[in-house]
């Protein structure tokens, strides 16, 4: 017996719903064609990563990477709504980090920082990760603001203390 998957016929990405009469039985294989066609006729790029993904066109981290950055593109410059952040968190479920990776991270959050808030205060701080979350800031997007790569976060800026 063939391994199937639950195919929405109206993507959910395009207003579709869990309704079974939105849902119907395929293969893998055919999985992915559905999603293929709908990308050729829609040009929506969820399709064109769930039958690349399927499919296993190309490595689970660069699907990953370009979820990111769509939803990244997306959302730029509007909230979120609880539900989004469910699906992007859902969507980094699974992901595999080396122990290495994990060790980088840990150190390179754990070293300390100067912040700079919205109103010119700074303050030091040992554990940039700690301070993201009491504050609502996103650690990765503070991790850019040190390295260069963004100006601010929400008014933040911050640096290392060398």
């Amino acid at each position: 017996m063939k391994n199937t998957h639950t195919h929405h016929i109206i993507p959910k990405h395009a207003g579709g719903t869990d309704d079974p009469s939105n849902l119907i039985e395929l293969t893998v294989e055919e999985h992915a064609e559905a999603h293929k066609k709908l990308y050729k006729k829609y040009g929506r790029w969820q399709d064109k990563v769930a039958y690349e993904s399927l499919l296993k066109l190309k490595p689970r981290h660069k699907i990953t990477k370009e979820i990111q950055r769509q939803t990244g593109l997306m959302s730029r410059g509007r909230k979120l709504s609880e539900q989004a952040r469910k699906n992007i968190s859902n969507g980094m479920k699974g992901l595999v980090r080396s122990e290495t990776t994990k060790a980088k991270t840990a150190n390179t959050l754990a070293k300390e920082w100067i912040i700079t808030n919205p109103y010119g205060s700074k303050l030091m701080v040992k554990n940039l990760y700690t301070f993201c979350k009491e504050n609502n800031l996103c650690p990765g997007a503070m991790s850019r603001v040190a390295k260069g790569q963004y100006k601010q976060h929400k008014g933040f800026k911050v640096s290392y203390k060398y």
